[in-house]
């Protein structure tokens, strides 16, 4: 039995930045020719993606803040 490699965990997993890039912005959307897909999904869809990776940016906001707070602060 073969592996579909387009549904596999991992590989869903590696396409989320996509699918957060798609969900973030109709022009964005547009402009990778996905907004059909944009369309397709409701808002109560999208806000979950969207909430993580604002979660991802702010995360990497306060690792780069404690890194420069322990280089010359600390």
């Amino acid at each position: 039995m073969a592996m579909n490699l387009n549904m596999t965990v991992f590989f869903q997993i590696a396409r989320l930045p996509q699918y957060i890039l798609v969900f973030s912005s109709r022009w964005f959307a547009k402009r990778t020719g996905q907004l059909e897909f944009y369309e397709y999904f409701d808002k109560k869809f999208k806000r979950p993606f969207l909430v993580a990776y604002m979660i991802v940016i702010i995360g990497a906001l306060f690792m780069g803040l404690a890194w420069i707070v322990k280089e010359y602060y600390g």
